[in-house]
């Protein structure tokens, strides 16, 4: 019996969230215990605690939302970033300090709780900390790479990775790569696609639920996150377009973060706020995918692109940036259609020809299924999991 400790550093949820939450639920309980370290008390962190996963809550000056409020430590973390930027060989020593507290609480619950290997549920850069308190214990450490979204890499923190982090796993070939050229081991990192449940779930019908008229034709929709590199703002420009050409379209955008309030005004000066509706955050993401006439990801940067996965299992057709990890699960015109990021007018031509083209829609949605079945499996990728974590004991 091995017992893992999940550690995620997220703020309130997205795709790293789903895809933890996605293993912890599918483990064979015979074999493997989960405990997950929360550093804010999100939607899943309640959710794992109702489905009677151990969990546990700790608090980082940096991560945990409720820390940034008091001045003197926002003040003091802001400091020691800058330096960071001004003097990044001191990277290392400055983590260290920046998460003090969080590496004292991590190392403390690694002791209690017995635990055998910890896996990092981000990225090297954002989890550091949790490779410092893993050194400190000489416990076998995980990290996920599930973004591609670190600037830099300092060579002293690239090698001090390459020395303590036991096994390096990314989402995509465009994530291996990307670490890669930062200093990481290539050799050290094996790609395990995300995954997702091939059983469909309960189509939730939007139009009731967001009560459209009778008159709406398509119902387009983005699920994720409001955050820079998720490109919605570039989405709202091209659903200008769209409407354009197809006027009794609307879009859902589903999700919640720090740009949702320039999104709304975006959508107010581009004049397409009447056919926009900002659900907030909602739980309901898959169920809401089921209910769309297609699924648009709009992304300038993406590592990998989840909700395609989603999509793709309830048999909606997708469009999305050829950017990033993408084109690695969607192949043009074969399972959906690509187009290139910041083409506003091309991104809507594609949207609107899926919407248009009934022979183009089942084909995607038929190779869609077949690709899901074949090569984005949750057996599978739980057994190529459970099979990292058990080379840690040999």
């Amino acid at each position: 019996m091995q017992r893992i400790l999940f550690l995620e550093n997220g703020t309130s949820g997205g795709g790293s969230f789903e895809s933890l939450s996605l293993i912890v639920s599918h483990l064979d309980l015979s074999q493997f215990t989960p405990l997950v370290v929360f550093v804010n008390r999100t939607v899943f962190f309640e959710q794992f605690k109702a489905r009677n996963v151990p969990v546990r809550l700790l608090y980082d000056p940096v991560y945990s939302k409720e820390e940034r409020c008091h001045t003197g430590r926002w003040l003091w973390t802001r400091g020691l970033m800058l330096m960071k930027r001004i003097a990044p060989w001191t990277t290392l020593g400055v983590e260290a300090v920046l998460h003090l507290p969080a590496v004292r609480a991590l190392t403390r619950v690694m002791k209690e709780e017995q635990i055998d290997v910890i896996q990092l549920n981000n990225h090297s850069m954002r989890d550091l900390y949790g490779v410092i308190a893993a050194k400190r214990l000489r416990i076998p450490c995980i990290s996920y790479l599930r973004s591609a979204r670190t600037v830099f890499l300092p060579s002293s923190v690239a090698r001090f990775l390459n020395r303590h982090v036991a096994q390096f796993v990314a989402n995509s070939h465009f994530t291996k790569q990307y670490w890669s050229r930062l200093g990481i081991d290539a050799h050290r990192i094996q790609v395990i696609y995300n995954a997702v449940k091939d059983a469909s779930v309960e189509t939730l019908n939007v139009r009731k639920e967001w009560k459209l008229n009778s008159g709406v034709q398509h119902v387009l929709g983005c699920v994720g996150n409001f955050s820079e590199g998720k490109g919605q703002d570039f989405l709202l420009r091209t659903f200008a377009y769209v409407l354009e050409q197809e006027p009794h379209t609307v879009l859902l955008m589903v999700g919640d973060g720090p740009r949702r309030p320039a999104l709304v005004q975006l959508a107010q000066n581009l004049g397409v706020s009447h056919a926009v509706i900002f659900t907030g955050y909602d739980s309901r993401g898959r169920r809401i995918i089921a209910g769309l006439n297609l699924l648009v990801l709009p992304s300038h940067m993406e590592a990998f692109g989840r909700t395609l996965l989603e999509a793709m299992a309830e048999g909606i057709p997708v469009v999305a940036t050829r950017v990033g990890g993408i084109p690695e699960v969607i192949e043009h015109e074969k399972n959906g259609l690509l187009a290139d990021f910041g083409d506003a007018e091309g991104f809507a031509e594609a949207i609107c020809r899926m919407l248009r083209d009934q022979s183009l829609r089942t084909r995607c949605i038929q190779e869609s299924k077949r690709r899901v079945r074949a090569d984005f499996s949750l057996t599978t990728h739980i057994r190529m999991l459970e099979h990292v974590w058990r080379a840690q004991s040999m």
